[in-house]
């Protein structure tokens, strides 16, 4: 008597058609370098969600535009093939009011009124006015006194959240 291997006595193996195919960030990542045209723009995330949809986030120092999401987004769509992998494609900034992912969005906020909020809880507020290393330092909102003393420098490890504040005035 012939003995099977496991997997001949089981059948062939079948694995599913996304498995061979799937898009992962990393690959977003990569055509995002190899898209990227200077250093001013820059990847802040990058998801795949079920159904594959992907999202890519980005922004400018100066000031994102919607050319530049819209070449991203041709760029993208021709580097990937939907003979082999049906998806759905977003390319945005990440918002105004959302909260900072990579240092460059703190580069680019230099001069604008954040929101800090600690690991801890405490919170700042102030104009950001320098990202040096692995920490920023703001100018405390003047006129305003907070509940518990807080420094004007922070390590952003110690930030848990940090936004930009929108103000209508």
């Amino acid at each position: 008597m012939q003995r099977k291997n496991r997997n001949e006595s089981e059948g062939p193996h079948v694995r599913p058609f996304f498995i061979d195919f799937m898009i992962t960030t990393t690959q977003i990542k990569t055509m995002f370098e190899q898209w990227q045209k200077d250093e001013t723009v820059f990847l802040v995330d990058s998801a795949i969600k079920p159904g594959n949809k992907i999202v890519v986030l980005i922004d400018r120092i100066g000031g994102l535009n919607i050319t530049d999401c819209a070449a991203l987004s041709r760029f993208i769509e021709g580097s990937l093939d939907r003979e082999k992998e049906d998806f759905e494609l977003s390319v945005s900034s990440p918002g105004a009011d959302a909260p900072f992912k990579v240092l460059k969005q703190y580069q680019k906020n230099i001069g604008r009124n954040v929101k800090i909020t600690t690991k801890d809880d405490q919170i700042a507020i102030g104009t950001l006015i320098k990202l040096e290393g692995n920490s920023i330092e703001i100018a405390p909102e003047k006129g305003k006194k907070a509940k518990v003393a807080l420094p004007n420098i922070f390590e952003i490890k110690n930030i848990k959240e940090i936004k930009v504040i929108i103000s209508f005035k």
